[in-house]
């Protein structure tokens, strides 16, 4: 079986490619399809629920790439944040790199103690089988994992 994996970043990349080692699909990525990025694309991910992002994500590839489509969306929530940042953990920092949003996150943290640094990630994956008549099915899967944020 084929799927589209609506993602462009690298590290999610490959970690699908691990995760479907061995499976009996054959996958391929935006660049694989010739998808080039187009603007509407930076709009994706804007809900504040992780569920609607990857929704948004897998209906969007799937219907641009003609493919089933696998997404995900995935956030840190720290208590002592309020939760923050929470579905916008990518876009948290002013570049959105990881190493400027881990470094935001360790000032955001700074001065407080270890044990109320608790977090909780999160992750959905959604998946958009298209039918033969177009109509397209949701099947999504959601965990989380509780850890604390060390301070390095």
């Amino acid at each position: 079986m084929k799927l589209l994996i609506g993602t462009r970043s690298p590290g999610k990349t490959r970690e699908i490619r691990e995760l479907f080692a061995g499976l009996p699909f054959e996958l391929s990525f935006p660049a694989d399809r010739l998808l080039q990025p187009l603007p509407e694309e930076a709009d994706l991910e804007r809900s504040m629920s992780y569920v609607e992002n990857a929704v948004a994500k897998a209906r969007y590839y799937a219907t641009r790439g003609g493919l089933p489509a696998v997404s995900d969306d995935s956030g840190i929530e720290v208590d002592a944040l309020g939760g923050a940042p929470g579905p916008r953990s990518a876009r948290w920092s002013a570049t959105g790199s990881d190493a400027e949003n881990n470094t935001l996150l360790l000032e955001e943290l700074a001065g407080v103690p270890e044990e109320r640094r608790t977090a909780l990630r999160e992750r959905i994956r959604a998946t958009m089988p298209i039918k033969p008549d177009g109509s397209i099915h949701l099947i999504a899967r959601a965990w989380a994992v509780r850890g604390q944020v060390e301070a390095e």
